[in-house]
């Protein structure tokens, strides 16, 4: 589970994700907070509020910590991912989004290309 600093970042289960989403919830308010300790509670506390359902936040984080896992990506990545899917959430269009960002990172370098493919097959086999 990713608590600390830590780069590497291992699978998690929806029950490790439920749980530090109702920590955040919970100590949103409070100065010295868990959150602090956690690299990517600001990004996480953003889709809490977008999508109001912290249930679906867990099985976000759980989709996307076990991506990162599976493709070596660093915590950098997990945070970027995590504020792409509140722009989602916010978003009229995911699939317009999904190009728009393509755009942005290049127009279609294989980076761009890549990331593309796995936010638009990120949650196709857990629906």
């Amino acid at each position: 589970m990713i608590i600390g600093l830590s780069m590497v970042i291992g699978l998690m289960e929806e029950s490790e994700a439920q749980w530090i989403v109702d920590l955040l919830v919970s100590n949103v308010s409070l100065s010295e907070s868990p959150a602090e300790q956690i690299p990517y509670a600001k990004a996480l506390v953003q889709l809490i509020q977008a999508t109001g359902d912290r249930h679906e936040v867990a099985r976000i984080l759980t989709i996307i910590t076990n991506q990162a896992h599976q493709l070596g990506q660093a915590i950098d990545w997990l945070e970027a991912e995590l504020l792409f899917e509140t722009k989602a959430r916010t978003s009229q269009s995911r699939q317009q989004l999904l190009l728009d960002e393509v755009e942005a990172e290049g127009g279609g370098n294989d980076y761009s290309l890549d990331l593309y493919t796995i936010r638009l097959h990120r949650f196709a086999l857990t629906k």
